[in-house]
């Protein structure tokens, strides 16, 4: 497949994500595309997250003193090992490797899969950047909603003369009194 059409469906694969693992799976189904791998290992901080197939992990021996190294180029490298390739893809974002990808392969990538591997990386760094502040800013945003909603005041948010939020307590007194809502909206106005 030509390399415009992988990064068109790594776009569209990736923007269907809603959760690292899902980011991963995503990933498989693209380097099915251009790489011909028996097995892929996801690290994490050294630790296995995620695996294809899902039980079989790759032996530590054949990359562990090569990690570092790989860190520190943010570039995908492939290590020869008799009838087998090593494979070690980092993803990260700026100079920080959030994740690497360790992959067997029988046949060495061409300088032009390794281009796009690298490609991949970084939109996977951001990808799941952004995957990991999505989800701090949700569990903040439900966090203070639980606080907001212990309140016995009833609270309720306004945007451009719209409801935004309400409390449970601001639930509660809109449905016993029905015109509150318009007597407070004429106020804001006035």
């Amino acid at each position: 497949m030509e390399i415009q059409q992988l990064l068109s469906k790594y776009m569209l694969e990736i923007s269907k994500v809603d959760d690292e693992n899902k980011l991963y799976s995503a990933l498989v189904g693209i380097l099915k595309r251009i790489l011909d791998f028996q097995v892929l290992n996801v690290l994490k901080d050294k630790e296995l997250i995620y695996s294809e197939p899902w039980d079989v992990t790759i032996a530590k021996e054949y990359y562990a003193d090569y990690l570092a190294w790989v860190e520190e180029r943010l570039h995908p490298t492939f290590l020869p090992f008799e009838d087998i390739y090593v494979g070690l893809i980092p993803i990260f974002k700026g100079s920080n490797v959030l994740s690497l990808i360790v992959i067997l392969t029988t046949n060495e990538p061409t300088a032009e899969v390794i281009d796009y591997l690298q490609l991949i990386a970084y939109l996977s760094g951001i990808t799941l950047e952004n995957l990991r502040l999505f989800k701090i800013v949700d569990d903040s945003r439900q966090y203070y909603e639980t606080i907001i909603n212990v309140s016995n005041d009833g609270i309720i948010v306004f945007k451009d003369h719209e409801v935004e939020f309400k409390n449970i307590k601001a639930e509660q007194i809109l449905n016993e009194h029905n015109r509150l809502l318009d007597e407070i909206l004429k106020n804001i106005e006035n």
